[in-house]
């Protein structure tokens, strides 16, 4: 556990739909960035968005190489943006 008030929430868009290979691909990048810090996945669904909280062994630290990696390797597909819970 930690104080909320050191957590950040990482949320992971996907906007269009994704092979089984980039999918996984996404998780080993997400893999290289393990941490503390909780990953929600947000999904479009039928004209709604759906969001999925991650089990905790999918949890990141959050960090600007993260953003980066995810961004310059899904730019089009995935869009990745954090939320401190300090706000």
């Amino acid at each position: 556990m930690k104080a909320v008030e050191n957590s950040n929430i990482v949320t992971i868009s996907i906007n269009e739909e994704m092979p089984f290979e980039e999918l996984v691909g996404l998780k080993d990048v997400l893999s290289r960035f393990k941490g503390q810090d909780p990953l929600v996945l947000k999904l479009r669904e039928e004209d709604k968005d759906v969001k999925i909280l991650s089990d905790s062994h999918f949890w990141v630290d959050a960090s600007n190489e993260l953003v980066h990696a995810v961004s310059a390797n899904f730019p089009q597909k995935v869009g990745i943006s954090v939320k401190s819970l300090d706000e």
